[in-house]
């Protein structure tokens, strides 16, 4: 799948002449876009990192490329309102993507967006080409081309809250609200309303229970009602819902028959808000996820059913009365008003209907025990749903690697504890199961590490919480007892051992069996308080199997071993609470980088063994993983949490942000395939890899590739 360039603002004329063409935008939308364009040029939103040695921008820009991975965390998704085969879907950490053939097929639509999870979509009803988009802690995002291209469109609301709920007047769509939810157990809140198409906004939420001298409860729901479009109610977190009559003007509380007001409860938000168009515009509640109320002609609520388990969004089938579609824990329907309901489907957290269509509906799905998330579609009204999510790359990767004999052969762990496998260069991808149980695909904790014996690559390793070995080239795995809290898996060149770091107080295991017998090797080991600290990295120097490095947590700093882990002394960076990565230059054992740090990241480098440490960057991002390029050591790879990926070609001393392509930069492990395929894992955004030369000494290196010779960086795409 060919990934468009994330986050990066257009200014061209071609571009603007398409958004005029595309989105009936007005003269003001023109402008606030053509300012927003020159806002920034840097990928997303900037991380607060300001390393203390340069990091420059590659002369010549290496892309990377995403594998075919699809599915992740869903957060919200919009449909057309005229056409039935289009429609957009937000993610926690991808952006937003975009159909054009009914659910078939995705493609990112996020130009210009940052890393903000995307909690609510809506298409204006009227011209369709205008979108907006509610963010976590950002505000409010809009579009005027069909999602091609995103700008801020937040200008009066403040980034404190969860922008959840945006609504539309459909008699007259520049007039737009927004309402969203923030602080400790969300207690704060707001509602915003615009009458420009979101170029500007003010507070409209006078009447809402106060939350302090400046902002309102927490708003959790908020529903126009499309007859009477001034009349709109909000739900909040602990004082009930609210009716405007006057746009936002003024706001009554309308609380007669819910429940638990005496004693407000957290868990009792109203979670859900929707007008039935069908009983003259009859609001409905969910209030604490599982309870459906209806408000009477005498403006008292009445619980018509409970223990539905779900619902933060509600909405009512466009022809027939009496159906009402629920998302949120799941997807649940009712077809007698609400008295009975029944629940199907995938664990849906938002629900669109088709344009035209009235019983075709898209779901957002996301992230559960056996469930990897992403879009399902249904043609008959939630009875039965089906994967409708190719395209969508937003997963969370936590780790990656490669097998070393078979490059078609490649393995992605994600945060949510799934492991995929590709045995075809990553164009097709599977989830690796436990031995005798087929439908557990999930390995309870996020998979933080995969490793492939290079002696036998039906021999795989997997870290996440206890140690799994699998036999079978990673299709399927067991418990390799009795390791648990393991984190870290580190396998010499040749096979003949393998050690494994574990995040408890049990030290460092050392099989030299393949896995089937294991013994501690703890002897030297830091203690912290009267235990073993963490083990967070492992490094063997390629040149001596016998020399193992070891990155400790809680000022341990980082260990060697000269004896095959029998033995270990602490070699320095003691200050640093956390020693995340470790890698020896394959041609010189005493060259060490290690990347560390609390609160800031640093990146260390040792020439003399870890006698003495320079450090080369500091103030930056965590630095969770380095390789070197197996074939010029003196090119070095950084995987950093929140400034992409980092390229040096002196051995260290100088770095370059290699990251474009990459569109979520929280990146956590590196691998390179035996055909010069650099692999890492976005913590949001998927899976990449980007082609290495095939001979680095004929390309000269300073500011990034000088020669500009594309040619040099064929490989072929899966």
């Amino acid at each position: 799948m060919a990934e468009t360039t994330p986050c990066r603002h257009i200014s061209s004329l071609a571009a603007v002449v398409v958004l005029l063409i595309g989105g009936g935008a007005s003269a003001n939308e023109r402008n606030q876009y053509g300012a927003a364009s020159t806002r920034s040029t840097e990928v997303g939103r900037p991380f607060a990192y300001a390393p203390s040695a340069p990091v420059k921008r590659a002369a010549v820009a290496t892309k990377w490329t995403s594998y075919p991975l699809f599915a992740g965390e869903m957060t919200s998704i919009a449909a057309h309102p005229t056409d039935p085969d289009t429609a957009w879907v937000g993610t926690r950490d991808a952006g937003v993507f975009k159909t054009v053939d009914g659910g078939q097929t995705w493609t990112p639509s996020r130009q210009g967006l940052t890393f903000s999870p995307i909690r609510s979509l809506v298409a204006d009803p009227v011209l369709p080409a205008r979108l907006y988009a509610g963010t976590d802690f950002n505000g409010v995002w809009k579009s005027i081309d069909g999602g091609s291209n995103w700008f801020a469109s937040s200008t009066g609301i403040d980034d404190l809250f969860v922008m959840f709920n945006i609504v539309v007047d459909p008699t007259n769509t520049n007039i737009v609200y927004a309402s969203g939810f923030g602080g400790v157990a969300n207690v704060i809140g707001a509602v915003y309303r615009s009458t420009d198409a979101g170029v500007t906004w003010t507070r409209a939420d006078t009447g809402i229970a106060a939350r302090g001298d400046t902002w309102v409860n927490g708003i959790k729901s908020l529903a126009i009602d499309p007859g009477a479009p001034s009349t709109l109610y909000a739900g909040t977190t602990f004082e009930g819902i609210f009716r405007t009559t006057s746009g936002g003007a003024a706001w009554t509380a309308i609380n007669d028959g819910v429940p638990w007001l005496a004693e407000p409860d957290w868990r009792k938000a109203i979670q859900a808000l929707g007008v039935d168009h069908h009983h003259g515009g009859r609001p409905s509640a969910m209030i604490s996820a599982s309870s459906y109320y209806v408000l009477d002609p005498f403006d008292v609520w009445q619980e018509l059913a409970t223990h539905i388990l779900a619902g933060t969004r509600m909405i009512f089938h466009p022809t027939v009365s009496d159906t009402v579609m629920m998302a949120g824990g799941g997807y649940f329907s009712s077809t007698d008003g609400g008295i009975t309901w029944n629940g199907s489907g995938p664990l849906t957290v938002d629900i669109a209907l088709s344009a035209g269509e009235p019983d075709t509906l898209l779901g957002a799905r996301r992230v559960g025990y056996r469930e990897p998330g992403g879009v399902y579609r249904t043609t008959d009204a939630g009875g039965t749903w089906s994967w409708s999510g190719d395209g969508v790359t937003a997963q969370a990767v936590r780790s990656v690697a490669t097998d070393p004999n078979d490059p078609n052969r490649l393995f992605a762990g994600t945060g949510n504890g799934f492991l995929y496998r590709s045995t075809d260069g990553g164009a097709a991808w599977t989830r690796a199961t436990e031995v005798g149980n087929p439908t557990e695909y999930k390995f309870g904790f996020e998979v933080k590490d995969v490793a492939v014996d290079p002696s036998d690559s039906n021999r795989v390793f997997l870290s996440a919480g206890r140690l799994y070995r699998s036999l079978d080239g990673g299709a399927t795995f067991a418990y390799s007892a009795p390791i648990t809290s393991s984190h870290t898996i580190e396998i010499t060149p040749d096979g003949a051992a393998i050690y494994v770091g574990c995040g408890s107080d049990v030290g460092i295991f050392k099989s030299t069996d393949g896995g089937d017998s294991w013994f501690q090797v703890n002897t030297g080991l830091p203690i912290f308080g009267d235990k073993i600290t963490p083990i967070l990295s492992l490094a063997v120097d390629p040149s001596n199997h016998e020399t193992v490095w070891a990155g400790t947590q809680f000022g341990g700093g980082i260990v060697k071993s000269a004896d095959g882990g029998l033995n270990w002394q602490v070699m320095g960076l003691t200050d640093d609470n956390f020693v995340f990565s470790i890698a020896v230059n394959p041609e010189h054992g005493d060259d060490i980088l290690a990347g560390g740090g609390f609160g800031e990241g640093a990146l260390y480098r040792s020439t003399n063994g870890g006698q003495t440490w320079t450090t080369i960057l500091d103030d930056m991002a965590f630095v969770y993983d380095i390789i070197h390029d197996p074939l010029y050591p003196g090119h070095v790879y950084a995987a950093t949490e929140g400034q992409g990926i980092l390229r040096s070609v002196d051995g260290g001393a100088t770095w370059t942000d290699t990251s474009d392509g990459i569109f979520y930069p929280l990146l956590y492990s590196l691998d390179i395939s035996p055909d010069r395929r650099l692999i890492t894992g976005s913590y949001g955004s998927g899976i990449y890899w980007m082609p290495l030369p095939p001979d680095p000494s004929t390309v000269i290196f300073s500011d990034g590739f000088e020669s500009g010779d594309t040619t040099m960086w064929s490989a072929s795409v899966p």
